[in-house]
């Protein structure tokens, strides 16, 4: 397991074992059981038959770190001839959630059987379809999260606010399946108000149901929490929880903390693992002068264009001064990732993913480092393990705005509206400056076509360092808006500030086109200005990738050029497009909407979305 500090700290100067058969539980310097042996046969057993490890890489760190963050590659499509149940024990075997792996002597017992001895020997097993019955594993606890019955306006947004903080904090419970509210709400319309949980816990397939309600009287709120067994409709815990309506969002903190302390004390008792699930804050290195050099670091990544060299030397020099302390080196890994997604060199990429990573090894209850793993996901592409960090760097910390930014972010392009204006609400009153979650919800906006809205939310936006950008955010709605009045004006406030570090790419990709078509100019389909657009395509991140592709398919639509428009949309949506919500509701696209190569390539956006949030 990883190496503690004497102080008791979570500085690591090594790893003790091999780190190539470790247990995730062990990375994360949990007390071990016989489980961490299974997950260690597991990695042999893969070994031995693909003839390599599940985990490699070029540092002990990463070895050990990627099994907390990626599941491993399916041994079927390593071992083409190998028998189904077989590989359906080792990957058993290797769950990431050692509550979901089998115990030694159920791994005894299907191995038997797979040999055609003991008792629940089948015969031997061919290459066909086994007759071999799937392991019989101990059930994960899956807990539907019911909205909470409010009675007004106020209290309604409180409410729903609650039922996403309870659904964070639960899903950093191991040993925990969480259904979320959007998932069960169809069952209330057809249930009784005194049988509400167990209809709600039979509809989603769950054993326990969060319910509760708020109530705002005046400048007090009181909000009731419960949770239910559904098999017996008893209720096995309630609390009540009573504050200034001035204080919601602490309230809202206490309630989804004690109610996963209740269900980890009362549901999960005695079940390993758990006592890893304390929500932590993310105070940042613990020594001051690290800690000074850190924070002009991370001051600095927040800025645009050349900042983050700055911010990269501010942050290798706190590593200096604290080395191993996983504020700095998730920080550093998050600085990197950002100037390999402009173009950096893959050895920038490797880097970034080596601090990332030994920052996860170190710093396994600070929700900062999974944040960090969850953007270079993002930008890697891998849309799934993004999601499952930043829910994991939500439910860890609750109270850093980021990951609820980031999921807001990808909840409105998947098409849940709802659920993405209440992560970007919340990571707004996290943190009011974050200028992504106000411009995802300005584009919502935008969607809707109500532009008062759009520019309110924007204006409220561009504050400090964020100016700029902001308005050429505002820029790019206008063109949805195709009205030339309106585009002039905002690609005047860019221009006004071109001089920005951070409106570099904006100035000499986009503002010539912008200006183009505020001016009534006809631009041709192979204008050299749109070329330039599909070469920032090929950029190295699948974030950004995408995110270029869609400017461009907005600028051919708008200009008329349906067959280049559809291109550009049907080369994001082969890659890693989730954005189906564009797709629907992009006033630039109205003109191809009815097309049906437009339809073929939402449907595999739309599917890939749905993939997310399962």
């Amino acid at each position: 397991m990883l190496a503690k500090s004497a102080a008791g700290g979570h500085r690591t100067e090594g790893i003790i074992g091999t780190p190539e058969y470790m247990a995730p539980e062990q990375v994360e310097g949990l007390e071990l059981d016989g489980r961490a042996d299974v997950y260690a046969l597991g990695v042999m057993l893969f070994e031995m038959l693909a003839g390599r490890l599940p985990f490699e890489g070029p540092t002990a760190y990463i070895v050990a770190a990627l099994r907390l963050t990626t599941a491993p590659p399916k041994l079927s499509a390593i071992v083409s001839e190998l028998p189904e149940p077989v590989g359906t024990l080792v990957e058993q075997m290797l769950e990431r959630a050692r509550e979901t792996r089998p115990d030694m002597l159920q791994v005894v017992d299907t191995i038997d059987a797979l040999r055609g001895g003991g008792k629940a020997a089948h015969g031997p097993v061919g290459r066909g379809r086994s007759t071999v019955q799937p392991l019989s594993l101990r059930s994960v606890v899956t807990v539907a999260i019911a909205p909470f019955v409010t009675s007004d306006e106020a209290s309604s947004e409180l409410g729903a606010a609650v039922v996403e903080s309870v659904a964070d904090a639960l899903a950093g419970v191991r040993g925990l399946r969480v259904i979320p509210s959007s998932t069960v709400r169809k069952a209330l319309a057809s249930s009784e108000a005194d049988a509400l949980a167990v209809a709600v816990g039979a509809h989603a397939a769950a054993s326990l149901v969060v319910e509760g309600s708020v109530r705002v009287a005046g400048d007090r709120t009181r909000i009731r929490a419960r949770i239910v067994q559904v098999a017996t409709g008893v209720q096995v815990w309630g609390a009540k929880f009573d504050d200034a309506t001035s204080a919601a969002l602490a309230l809202e903190d206490e309630v989804a903390r004690a109610t996963r302390d209740a269900i980890t004390r009362e549901v999960l008792s005695g079940a390993a693992g758990v006592e890893d699930a304390a929500v932590v804050v993310d105070d940042g290195p613990a020594d001051p002068a690290a800690r000074a050099v850190y924070e002009k670091g991370v001051d600095a990544a927040r800025e645009f264009g050349d900042h983050i060299e700055r911010a990269i030397e501010h942050l290798r020099e706190a590593n200096g001064l604290a080395p191993n302390d996983p504020h700095i080196m998730s920080a550093l890994g998050a600085a990197l990732v950002r100037q390999w997604s402009f173009g950096g060199s893959s050895a920038v990429l490797s880097e970034a993913e080596d601090w990332s990573l030994r920052a996860l090894a170190t710093g396994t209850r600070i929700g900062q480092t999974f944040n960090t793993i969850g953007v270079l996901r993002l930008h890697q592409g891998e849309l799934r393990a993004a999601v499952d960090a930043f829910r994991e760097a939500s439910a860890r910390s609750p109270r850093l705005a980021e990951p609820s930014s980031y999921l807001g972010r990808l909840l409105s392009e998947s098409g849940h509206v709802e659920e993405a204006a209440r992560r970007l609400g919340r990571a707004v009153e996290l943190d009011p400056t974050d200028h992504h979650a106000l411009s995802e919800l300005a584009r919502l906006a935008a969607m809707d076509g109500d532009w008062v809205r759009t520019n309110t939310i924007l204006d409220q936006a561009a504050t400090g360092r964020a100016e700029a950008i902001v308005r050429a955010t505002k820029a790019r709605f206008m063109v949805w808006r195709r009205d030339p009045a309106s585009l002039a004006a905002a690609v005047a406030d860019v221009e006004a500030r071109s001089s920005d570090p951070g409106l570099r790419v904006v100035v000499r990709l986009l503002l010539p086109v912008w200006k183009a078509l505020a001016n009534g100019e006809i631009i041709t389909g192979d204008d050299a200005r749109l070329a330039a657009l599909e070469d920032a395509a090929a950029g190295t991140s699948m974030r950004l990738t995408m995110f270029w592709y869609q400017l461009l398919a907005e600028v051919h639509a708008v200009c008329g050029h349906e067959d280049a428009a559809l291109e550009a949309i049907e080369a994001a949506s082969m890659r890693t497009l989730i954005d189906v919500l564009w797709i629907d509701r992009c006033p630039a696209l109205r003109d191809i909407r009815g097309n049906a190569r437009l339809s073929r390539a939402r449907a595999t956006v739309a599917a890939r979305a749905a993939t997310l949030w399962r």
